[in-house]
């Protein structure tokens, strides 16, 4: 796992934001309720397919 972390590159991914993910899932999917976990990093997406 320490090596696989070391390797992630932050630019990697550009376009790797929460919005961009949630735009894209609620363009096909019905996204029936959202959970922010308790750390703060993470949400939990409960979606119907359209």
């Amino acid at each position: 796992v320490q090596r696989l972390l070391v390797a992630k590159r932050s630019d990697a991914h550009p376009d790797y934001e929460s919005e961009t993910f949630d735009s894209l899932l609620r363009a096909r999917f019905e996204v029936v309720d959202l959970v922010e976990l308790p750390s703060g990093t993470r949400t939990l997406y409960f979606a119907r397919p359209r």
